[in-house]
């Protein structure tokens, strides 16, 4: 009797212990999930392409274009242009150093001509105003590692964008992978390298880097990767301000019947961004922003599709011209 009571108080005991333990692990866990939340969700005000949901419109102001078909000008005249993309990103699993994640995206392009001046093309200058829906889909596979007793963070990613219910216009591939070469309180900078399979473009190979440093006096943030350099301050609790330059682009897919050009082509358009804006922190995970300044217009091509991008047949040549973005954005949030 007493063997059986002692065993009964050791199983309690054990048992007592091994609850503890895992609440003790749970609660440990739900603190460390809280403190990369945090991490997550200043890095996310840092780099807007971190959040999840991210709604823009551009309102670019009338300006300059001309049209050159197989190299002659068919037609001058003055357009403005409208961009609105929506962006949801959500994250699909994790596993120890891995994570899965999807994005689908909505971007409708607008170009409105106000003027024109025509040669007689077969183009139809008064029909060349035009509103077009891109749809986008998105899976990407990131993992965590060592290189060297270095962090590296591996990537790979296939992404589609189609005008059609039933296909995808353009499907594309990329993998590689960044090396964190310095990480302190102030100074961040990653160096890699991407393959990309992609029908637009003709260079498979790319060097990236990525760097991030802030200054201690005047808590300006400096961030400079491959699409954006840029300076960023915190004005107040929930008020930021910023300047720079990004590259961006479009893609819109048409079926035409002219005779003399290809019936199934591809519209891609390539621009730097240059000005100034401000963000404030509306709720705590909403934010809203606007943003000022020039857009230069890099390039403009029509190009059959299944060809690259520097295969064209057509281009638009625009001038430098002033643009306007508003964007409503949210900072990540958790999934149960």
């Amino acid at each position: 009797m007493k063997f059986e009571v002692c065993f009964v108080l050791f199983s309690v005991l054990i048992i007592t212990r091994v609850f503890g333990q895992t609440a003790a692990d749970l609660k440990r866990k739900e603190m460390a999930d809280s403190i990369k939340a945090v991490y997550l969700e200043e890095a996310a005000i840092r780099f807007p392409a971190m959040r999840q949901v991210v709604i823009s419109t551009d309102f670019i102001s009338n300006g300059s274009i001309s049209g050159i078909l197989n190299g002659r000008e068919v037609y001058q005249g003055k357009a403005d242009m409208q961009r609105i993309t929506a962006l949801f990103k959500v994250p699909v699993s994790s596993w120890g150093k891995n994570s899965l994640s999807a994005s689908f995206s909505i971007l409708q392009q607008k170009t409105h001509f106000t003027e024109i001046e025509s040669s007689g093309s077969v183009l139809e200058p008064e029909k060349l105003n035009f509103n077009r829906v891109s749809v986008g889909i998105n899976a990407s596979y990131t993992r965590i590692d060592s290189l060297f007793g270095r962090q590296t963070v591996y990537l790979a990613n296939i992404s589609g964008l189609t005008n059609e219910v039933s296909s995808l216009r353009k499907v594309s591939y990329l993998a590689g992978g960044m090396v964190l070469l310095k990480q302190n309180r102030n100074t961040s900078l990653r160096v890699g390298l991407m393959v990309i399979i992609d029908p637009f473009i003709s260079v498979p190979v790319i060097p990236v880097a990525s760097y991030w440093h802030r200054f201690n006096i005047s808590h300006v943030e400096l961030t400079a990767d491959l699409t954006r350099i840029g300076a960023k301050r915190q004005m107040t609790k929930d008020l930021w301000a910023s300047v720079g330059t990004s590259l961006s682009g479009s893609s819109s897919f048409f079926r035409t019947k002219y005779p003399s050009i290809p019936n199934d082509y591809n519209y891609t358009m390539t621009e730097l961004k240059t000005g100034a804006g401000l963000e404030f922190r509306l709720l705590k995970k909403l934010m809203v922003g606007a943003e000022g300044g020039l857009m230069s217009p890099l390039s403009a091509r029509a190009f059959e599709q299944g060809k690259k991008s520097n295969d064209y047949f057509f281009k638009n040549e625009l001038n430098t011209r002033p643009y306007c973005n508003l964007t409503l954005s949210l900072l990540p949030f958790k999934f149960h």
